[in-house]
């Protein structure tokens, strides 16, 4: 699965993701909006936009009850 591919079920989904950019920030939020070159993540401190070219990893978090 490519890191496009994730990061849109996880917007699709309305899943919290874990961005880890090459700058070494870990940030968690929702996806708002994801481009071919940016995404945008709501989290606890507002809204960032990410580029595509500085995210090392991403993950996608469990929802509740999915066992």
């Amino acid at each position: 699965m490519t890191l496009h591919t994730k990061l849109l079920q996880a917007k699709d989904d309305w899943r919290l993701v874990t961005i880890q950019t090459d700058e070494g920030d870990r940030l968690t939020g929702l996806v708002e909006d994801l481009t071919r070159w940016t995404v945008t993540l709501r989290h606890a401190e507002g809204i960032r936009f990410v580029p595509i070219a500085g995210i090392v990893r991403a993950s996608a978090l469990r929802q509740l009850g999915d066992g």
